[in-house]
């Protein structure tokens, strides 16, 4: 017994990342499914990675509704009106949504419908031990000839199921997204998906 003991203490110092229990891509990608499957809104707080410009909030509902929030730019869509309000150049541009040319980064596919369009290809574990218990899970189509499809996705998910980083590649376009503060199946009014406009702002109609 204590040869055995001797040897697990062993183990686990020459590699303590590692666990008995290692989970699969398999095992991954059922935790996602039951987590973030069965969405109909969600909340998020990202950052995209080398770009501070682009970072803020996100509000989603499922019907192409969103609310997206950034330093100087804010765009809401309730399904039908796109609202784009540039703060800075007191500008905000109104247009249909055309929902015939959503294509790859629409954010009612990605949010509620790539864990049914995409399967799991590749695990990898973080060695780092600042990275200790994340795991990076790449996506490859369900349909590979279906158009419009991100060529390269990644998600990097903590022991816990917590999606912190998305990476995408659309067409040799990279980009990467700390993402943190979700908050799945939240109650959202849908007056959120509606911009009225402030007074001393240029309207351009383009609808």
């Amino acid at each position: 017994m204590k040869s055995l003991l001797f040897i697990l203490a062993v183990l686990m110092f020459f590699f303590p990342n590692q666990s008995f229990a290692e989970k699969t891509k398999e095992e991954i990608f059922k935790d996602l499914q039951k987590k973030y499957e069965k969405l109909n809104s969600i909340e998020v707080s990202f950052a995209m990675i080398g770009n501070s410009d682009i970072q803020g909030v996100i509000k989603a509902k499922k019907g192409n509704k969103y609310y997206l929030r950034m330093p100087v730019m804010t765009v809401v869509c309730n399904g039908n009106t796109v609202w784009n309000f540039n703060e800075r150049d007191k500008k905000v541009i109104v247009s249909n949504f055309d929902k015939n040319a959503v294509g790859t980064f629409s954010i009612d596919k990605f949010f509620f419908s790539f864990l049914n369009d995409y399967l799991p290809d590749r695990l990898v574990r973080e060695k780092s031990t600042i990275k200790k218990g994340i795991y990076m899970l790449s996506f490859i189509p369900k349909d590979k000839k279906k158009p419009n499809q991100m060529s390269d996705f990644k998600i990097w998910v903590s022991s816990t199921n917590e999606i912190l980083s998305v990476e995408i590649d659309h067409n040799g376009t990279l980009q990467k997204f700390d993402v943190r503060n979700i908050k799945p199946n939240i109650k959202i009014k849908d007056s959120v998906f509606d911009l009225k406009p402030p007074k001393g702002v240029e309207v351009i109609d383009v609808r």
